[in-house]
């Protein structure tokens, strides 16, 4: 069994161990509804557990202050449901909006949860406005069950941190830059191969900067050194786009001036000989 098969049998394994947990939980301490905890576990159970973790936060964060606006609601309008449905509904907009602004930022998620959080709580109860505060709290008691089981587990049982992802990733996106600088140099024949390698190389540079939010919740360092971070993957970014302009420009060159590209042929092969990927990076990227 490889690594990868490895991995993703240790996450399957840990998520269903944390659902069965959570379920343990809520039934030992009598929550109407043990499934939300269980249906918890597996939403906010991610491969990294810098992941969980952040999913795990803002999820808890969106549970409360969505339970928080429902009961104020409850309070507000308790002779007005018609009120209450609408105060409800803004709200849910704006939470909405709030969290297509921030985009795929993890505090995007919190905004979201505190919307449907509140529809969730508020719109059974419209005739019952008394039974909406423990509502309320039995569900936050359901979200923090599976969230505990969830990060739990995540982080004792063959924890895999996002900080030793991103180490990896930024060294396989550097990697994957100058190998398809060096590919250009050389020449591509096969344009559907130099179209695939070109995909994969800016799909590893774009997925640096969400391995880098997720990596600052479990490692310290990473933290310390976001700024760098933010920079080093910023630089990628602006060396991917000169690689992909080098890359077209070559092409026409060979179309159109096959002579000069032989002429420069020596040189391009020195240069693309000193981008070349050297055996122990490849081996320190994936470490």
């Amino acid at each position: 069994m490889n690594a990868l098969a490895s991995a993703k049998l240790v996450f399957a394994l840990r998520t269903a161990a944390a659902a069965l947990l959570a379920a343990y939980a809520a039934f030992t301490i009598n929550l109407p509804q043990a499934a939300t905890s269980m249906m918890t576990v597996f939403i906010v159970s991610q491969p990294l557990a810098g992941m969980v973790l952040s999913k795990s936060l803002f999820r808890i964060v969106g549970t409360v202050v969505g339970a928080s606006v429902a009961v104020l609601f409850a309070g507000l309008f308790a002779q007005t449901p018609e009120l209450m449905v609408g105060a409800a509904s803004l709200w849910i907009g704006a939470c909405v909006a709030v969290s297509v602004l921030m985009r795929d930022a993890p505090s995007a998620y919190g905004a979201l949860l505190s919307g449907y959080t509140v529809a969730i709580i508020a719109f059974p109860n419209v005739d019952a406005p008394q039974a909406v505060f423990l509502a309320a709290l039995d569900r936050g008691a359901e979200i923090c069950v599976g969230i505990v089981a969830a990060t739990v587990l995540s982080q004792t049982l063959f924890p895999q941190t996002a900080a030793d992802a991103l180490k990896r990733a930024t060294g396989a996106a550097v990697g994957a830059v100058m190998a398809f600088a060096a590919d250009t140099l050389r020449g591509r024949p096969d344009r559907t191969q130099a179209m695939r390698d070109r995909r994969a190389m800016v799909s590893a540079v774009l997925k640096l900067d969400g391995l880098r939010v997720h990596a600052a919740f479990d490692d310290a360092g990473v933290r310390l050194s976001n700024r760098r971070l933010r920079l080093l993957h910023g630089r990628l970014m602006n060396l991917l786009a000169l690689v992909v302009s080098i890359h077209d420009r070559m092409e026409i060159l060979r179309e159109q001036y096959p002579d000069k590209v032989e002429a420069l042929a020596p040189l391009l092969a020195q240069a693309a000989d000193a981008l070349a990927p050297r055996p122990d990076a490849e081996a320190l990227a994936a470490a």
